[in-house]
């Protein structure tokens, strides 16, 4: 499917879409997988803020193609598409039923690969995957349904959230805010609960000091303002 990536819809329209209702769908069971199927709906992003420098869409999965369109406010995103942050660009991405809130900081390059949803009777439930190639995102995914999939993967490892809140680097570093994430793939799965880091390099989990807590949420809470640059 062609992509719409940087196709600006204002401002005011955005918001608007970024809260719309998922429509009604019929679900079906979650696969033998864990990742569920019949996900009718498809799943779209929207750039709420920009600050401190530029930001753009690209067509390679690297995020380096000499096609890439510059982000604005209101411009919409959807699977295929990769986005860049500059050294000094901070973005929030909001991905309506698909997780909400992405806020990309300075240097990150992250696809959205798979983006699906499906609602019956007010319940989501959702397909998100991401590729994290470069940076760090904080992450406000909200609840998420039984049967729901949101995960990120880097080149360290693929990162499953159960929780709400939490911070990921390309290189495997993980700091979770509230709830839980659970590193996947290779090896036994690594839970990593509120309050908890995970270091890639060691394999270990251990207590995130408060000063760190506090300051992600800072970032997580303010941050970006409803600016284009």
């Amino acid at each position: 499917m062609a992509s719409y990536c940087a196709e600006p819809v204002g401002p005011t329209l955005a918001l608007k879409l970024a809260s719309e209702p998922a429509k009604s769908n019929q679900d079906k069971p979650p696969s033998a997988t864990g990742v569920p199927s019949g996900l009718g709906q498809e799943g779209k992003g929207i750039v709420r803020a920009i600050r401190g420098g530029m930001a753009y869409c690209s067509q390679s999965p690297a995020g380096s193609d000499s096609r890439r369109q510059k982000l604005s406010i209101g411009s919409r995103l959807r699977a295929g598409d990769t986005v860049v942050t500059d050294d000094a660009a901070t973005v929030d991405l909001f991905l309506a039923a698909n997780g909400r809130l992405l806020r990309l900081l300075p240097g990150t390059v992250l696809g959205l690969e798979e983006l699906r949803f499906s609602s019956d009777e007010g319940s989501v439930t959702i397909l998100t995957k991401l590729r994290l190639e470069q940076g760090r995102i904080l992450a406000a995914v909200g609840k998420l349904e039984t049967g729901s999939v949101f995960e990120v993967a880097t080149p360290k490892g693929a990162y499953r959230a159960r929780g709400p809140a939490f911070n990921l680097a390309a290189d495997g570093g993980l700091v979770v805010l509230e709830g839980a994430v659970e590193r996947v793939g290779d090896g036994a799965p690594v839970l990593v609960k509120k309050a908890e880091a995970f270091d890639q390099r060691s394999g270990r989990v251990q207590p995130a000091s408060p000063e760190l807590i506090a300051e992600l949420w800072q970032g997580l809470g303010g941050g970006a303002s409803n600016s284009s640059q």
